[in-house]
């Protein structure tokens, strides 16, 4: 049995879907997304996904450039909410950063019946609740074991996605009543990577946000005042920063980004 195919492009799964799911304090989403004809442009958005497709069911870690997923059949996936993945995962996201692990290497035996399980589902939408309930599974058997999520790395994350990543770190420290350096490790050790690396992904995702809020046209692209009032806007220091940055992890500039309707899931979509 093909389990890619058997997925198909189920009724209402005929474009990229995003829904609500179990454990909404550690789950930001539920996803699905179409066979694709060609390779699908992935950029950094902060999160770890527990992603089921052709048949692979794998965690995609942090990431910190563009990821270029190669044309395939449908997806699916359970995406975690910043800072929440560790306990459902068993390592720390840091140990992903970049990466891609087979589930089997974090879980065992669980991801094998997760498996059998995938392989058997009617469409992506039941695929999805499957990855789902087992998350919330693996979590309620660890948290009496675990320790709590760290409030500091939890209000961090809030105050940097509340400011779209315009923050800066000492001072974010200073509030949290912490050192800098202690700041740093806890929120790499349950995010993935740092808080500056972290304002960077978020305040890059609001950037795309404004990019894409408005169908592109010559005169978006010859406005070079507009895209000056974009970097602004955003937090970014000027117009070339925010070009420097889109480009360094999407592999494009504002101007193509809007040229090509270059879309991915933002970070903030499902808050």
């Amino acid at each position: 049995m093909n389990a890619a195919a058997e997925l198909g492009d189920p009724e209402g799964i005929a474009t990229y879907r995003e829904w609500r799911g179990v454990a909404a304090d550690d789950v930001r989403c539920l996803w699905a997304a179409p066979a694709s004809a060609g390779p699908q442009p992935v950029v950094p958005d902060g999160c770890l996904d527990l992603i089921w497709r052709h048949g692979q069911l794998f965690v995609a870690g942090p990431d910190t450039q563009l990821v270029v997923v190669p044309q395939g059949g449908p997806t699916v996936g359970v995406r975690f909410r910043p800072g929440r993945a560790g306990a459902a995962l068993g390592l720390s996201p840091r140990d992903l950063l970049d990466e891609r692990a087979p589930l089997a290497d974090l879980w065992g035996l669980d991801a094998e019946r997760l498996h059998e399980q995938l392989i058997q589902s009617a469409d992506a939408v039941s695929a999805a609740q499957h990855i789902a309930n087992a998350v919330a599974f693996r979590l309620s058997c660890t948290r009496g074991s675990s320790p709590c999520p760290d409030p500091i790395v939890a209000e961090a994350v809030r105050r940097i996605e509340g400011a779209q990543g315009r923050v800066r770190v000492s001072l974010l420290a200073a509030e949290l009543q912490i050192g800098e350096r202690q700041l740093r490790e806890r929120v790499t050790t349950q995010v993935g990577y740092g808080p500056k690396m972290f304002a960077r992904v978020v305040r890059l995702q609001a950037a795309l946000r404004a990019l894409h809020r408005e169908p592109a046209d010559l005169a978006d692209l010859a406005d070079l005042a507009d895209l000056a009032d974009l970097a602004q806007a955003t937090g970014f220091a000027d117009q070339a920063h925010l070009t420097r940055e889109v480009h360094a992890m999407t592999g494009l500039t504002p101007g193509e980004h809007r040229a090509e309707i270059f879309k991915t899931p933002s970070l903030g979509s499902t808050t």
